[in-house]
């Protein structure tokens, strides 16, 4: 979207090639999003247009809470933005990958007025964050710039390793805040034995009541697992592929996870 509002709002200068070559690369992927959600009862479609929406609302907490993941993303950077800033660099906003950037940011900022922009959103310009730091000829900088940001990324690196580590090693399975995690980690690990207890059952399309939840029962039993009833407006990629009318008539098996 800021690809296409930079060539919108260059148009007079760039001319209607470069968005009309735009448009042609994202037409394919428009219509085939349109082709799968046709097969498949609109239910993306209805999630992002409805169920992703239905809570959303103006407040302060979203605006803050996007600022806070952009600093946290953009943690390593910081200073190497404090510099180029110092030393008066900033040619970066002349160029269209900085533009670009800066219509991104401003496009999230705005939608963030009105709901949550998840921390997974801001990765997609994270590679747009670091062009205006390329631009210095400042090595010193830019080794720095490398420096912190190995170091920030290790630092992730080494609390992953400890949380499997203690998901295999540390966790009681007797105590209670740590029992979903139990769960999740058995579910994921024995595949057979969850087999064997659904087939005590007989259904045509095995479910569960939450994404994360089917997920991780996808996973074990390795085949899609469906997302149905509360909690369910998180299906993703379940609704690419279950078309709810081919199951009329037909008896579905919901695990449901258990009640905090």
């Amino acid at each position: 979207t800021a690809i296409g509002l930079y060539l919108l709002i260059n148009i007079r200068k760039l001319g209607f090639k470069p968005l009309l070559l735009y448009v042609a690369a994202a037409l394919p992927f428009i219509l085939f999003n349109l082709y799968i959600n046709s097969q498949t009862c609109w239910t993306n479609i209805a999630f992002n247009l409805y169920s992703r929406n239905v809570e959303s609302n103006v407040g302060w907490s979203n605006p803050a809470l996007f600022i806070g993941n952009l600093l946290y993303l953009a943690a390593p950077l910081l200073l190497i933005y404090y510099s180029l800033i110092k030393e008066r660099k900033g040619e970066w906003f002349k160029q269209p990958l900085g533009q670009i950037l800066l219509l991104a940011l401003l496009l999230f900022f705005t939608l963030s007025i009105f709901k949550s922009v998840g921390l997974h959103w801001l990765l997609s310009i994270t590679l747009l964050a670091i062009f205006p730091i390329l631009l210095s000829n400042n090595l010193t900088l830019l080794w720095r710039g490398a420096l912190y940001s190995f170091t920030f990324s290790l630092l992730h690196i080494v609390l992953l390793v400890g949380a499997i580590v203690y998901i295999n090693f540390g966790l009681d399975k007797d105590v209670e805040h740590e029992a979903d995690i139990y769960r999740t980690y058995f579910i994921s690990t024995n595949g057979e034995a969850l087999q064997r207890l659904t087939a005590q059952y007989e259904f045509d399309k095995l479910a569960a009541n939450n994404y994360s939840l089917a997920s991780i029962i996808g996973f074990g039993v390795q085949k899609p697992v469906s997302v149905i009833g509360y909690g369910s407006s998180y299906g993703r990629q379940d609704d690419f592929i279950t078309d709810y009318r081919q199951l009329d008539g037909k008896d579905i098996l919901i695990i449901f996870g258990r009640k905090p």
